[in-house]
């Protein structure tokens, strides 16, 4: 068993395994895991029945979200060990009702808040019905009242001008000062050039001619589907509240929950996100391997600087 750098052509079997067990958490699908390979020095590998996805940290590797497939995670722990040259120390992102069936006793395991996934109804962010959402459509009817907008389901025509809009919007916020920015860039171009062989949920939003806001995402499962990506041009106040609206509003009929990612700890993000009010949070575990808490919590304040960063307000 050797691990292989994650590619395209492990796309069949990283979706033929999703869908025997379909996930709950933002980070799986393959769209997303294809676009943050590079950045996580990610790889696949094979064990039994099932793969296992690793990062490469200079620590030791880490397990990305539990096994695809059958197989434990100690078990998936132990035959990583037994098939890597350096250690796994920890398997991080695992969902909560996976994480029940970890034996405490044998891997210490303590929640992520910060990787948490926001949930909500599709209907919620659509409609933005009730006193709670007022703010949200006063922001959305002044961004139409002063701008002609209009949606364009993503396209491989778009592509050219959703990476012109990037890199405008990157000129804006200083990405290349920003370790956690750049590696969001990175990630959102790999994402549009294979974007052909990838299944894409999302769409645009033009003003004056130009694409001045964008939304990406894909399906989980059968009635979920995430947003990976979500941009929009500062000096339009109130086009990310209708970029999200519209996002939505767009998705395929059988889509009933959004899943809008976590808050990495960033404080306005959480700020963000719970100001639309999430119908559930998907809780996120850690599992350690030959490491202590302590030392694990370590590791990732030191990795904070590179976190990635989401931009979804």
């Amino acid at each position: 068993m050797n691990p292989e750098k994650l590619q395209l052509k492990h796309r069949e079997l990283v979706e033929h395994l999703l869908a025997s067990h379909p996930p709950v958490t933002c980070e799986l699908s393959f769209a997303s895991l294809f676009a943050w390979r590079k950045t996580r020095n990610m790889s696949v590998l094979e064990v039994d029945d099932s793969a296992v996805l690793l990062v490469k940290r200079e620590q030791g590797y880490m397990l990305f979200g539990p096994p695809l497939g059958t197989i434990s995670i100690g078990t998936a722990m132990d035959a990583a060990q037994a098939a890597l040259d350096a250690p796994v120390i920890a398997c991080e992102r695992i969902p909560e009702p996976i994480a029940r069936l970890v034996d405490p006793a044998r891997v210490p395991l303590f929640e992520d808040r910060n990787n948490s996934d926001y949930v909500y109804r599709r209907e919620d962010l659509s409609e933005l019905g009730g006193r709670r959402y007022h703010k949200k459509r006063n922001l959305i009817a002044q961004v139409q009242a002063e701008h002609a907008c209009s949606y364009e389901h993503f396209s491989s025509q778009l592509i050219p001008e959703i990476k012109d809009m990037q890199e405008r919007w990157c000129a804006q916020h200083d990405c290349g000062k920003t370790p956690g920015l750049c590696h969001e860039y990175r990630a959102i171009m790999e994402l549009l050039d294979s974007a052909h062989q990838l299944d894409i949920l999302g769409g645009a939003i033009r003003i004056g001619g130009a694409i001045q806001a964008y939304a990406l995402g894909s399906t989980l499962n059968a009635n979920t589907a995430a947003e990976h990506f979500e941009k929009a041009m500062p000096k339009f106040k109130g086009l990310y509240q209708l970029m999200n609206q519209w996002f939505c509003q767009n998705l395929p009929t059988e889509i009933v929950f959004v899943n809008r990612e976590q808050d990495v700890g960033v404080e306005g993000l959480r700020q963000a996100k719970e100001s639309y009010f999430p119908d559930h949070m998907v809780k996120k575990f850690v599992a350690l391997h030959g490491i202590s808490r302590e030392a694990y919590e370590e590791l990732k304040t030191k990795e904070a600087r590179c976190t990635e960063t989401s931009s979804n307000s």
